[in-house]
């Protein structure tokens, strides 16, 4: 699932993590080998033929000196492709865990080498998306049949809740900054800078819920901390869909009911 841009506010700034450089023109060589494998199947397809037009970008970026922007190709090149395994995935309603794995594990190597390579922020909060709906979209799923909801499960729920947390995190708001507005104001302070930020709030909470359901944390103080994210993401949700954004079309019905459940739960 990409993020979409109804509206959005660019903000600058990344840490840089140690490590050895990747061999980004070998990467860049699997990917579009795997690219080109699928079009034989599906030559039409815009996601595949985009990713693909990604990779042939990265030698050239190479040849001119520009190892950022050919390291953003391979990323962009992988976030296509994946997206489009993650179509399949869906449409076969999560039957195989094996393929949601392995879209997992891509866009954790993309993840690694972005932070690596200092891409672009919107990158990085663009795979943590993914990864974090990707897994909520997953759990969704299985919770529909109760008995499937293995360890598995729950250990899905617990890496989408840090996934979409990551996600919500990796911008800071700098300090002196201010917006034109009062209303963009009062979402910079709550973290928010697009519409996706909002959802992975919705998300986020609803998956805290699902597993302080169908878990007993035997840590007191983990299920105590797994209430106070439950309770932040969502609080948080409803303030800006009822506030700031309220013209704009969200509904604060599910996030309220599982508020109140959890409320009578601590009760």
């Amino acid at each position: 699932m990409q993020p979409t841009n109804r509206w959005r506010i660019r903000i600058s700034g990344i840490c840089k993590l140690p490590g050895k450089m990747c061999d980004v023109s070998a990467l860049g060589e699997t990917t579009l080998r795997l690219i080109e494998s699928r079009l034989k199947d599906n030559s039409g397809n815009e996601l595949l033929l985009r990713a693909e037009r990604h990779c042939r970008k990265i030698e050239v970026s190479l040849a001119s000196n520009r190892r950022k922007e050919a390291v953003q190709s391979w990323i962009l090149s992988e976030l296509d492709y994946t997206y489009h395994e993650e179509q399949m995935l869906v449409e076969a309603t999560f039957s195989d865990y094996q393929n949601l794995h392995d879209i997992l594990e891509r866009l954790s190597k993309a993840l690694a080498v972005g932070q690596q390579e200092e891409v672009d922020i919107d990158i990085l909060e663009c795979i943590y998306w993914r990864r974090g709906a990707l897994l909520y979209m997953y759990c969704n799923t299985v919770n529909k049949h109760p008995d499937k909801q293995t360890d598995q499960y729950t250990d899905c729920l617990s890496k989408g809740i840090q996934e979409l947390s990551a996600m919500l995190s990796v911008r800071t708001r700098p300090k002196g900054a201010e917006s034109q507005d009062e209303q963009t104001q009062k979402l910079l302070e709550e973290g928010i800078f697009s519409d996706t930020h909002v959802l992975a709030l919705m998300y986020a909470g609803e998956m805290c819920y699902w597993l302080l359901t169908h878990s007993e944390p035997s840590d007191t103080s983990q299920h105590t901390q797994l209430v106070k994210q439950c309770h932040h993401f969502l609080t948080t949700y409803i303030f800006v869909t009822e506030g700031p954004l309220k013209l704009h079309g969200w509904s604060t019905d599910r996030a309220k009911q599982i508020l109140s459940q959890v409320v009578n739960q601590k009760t």
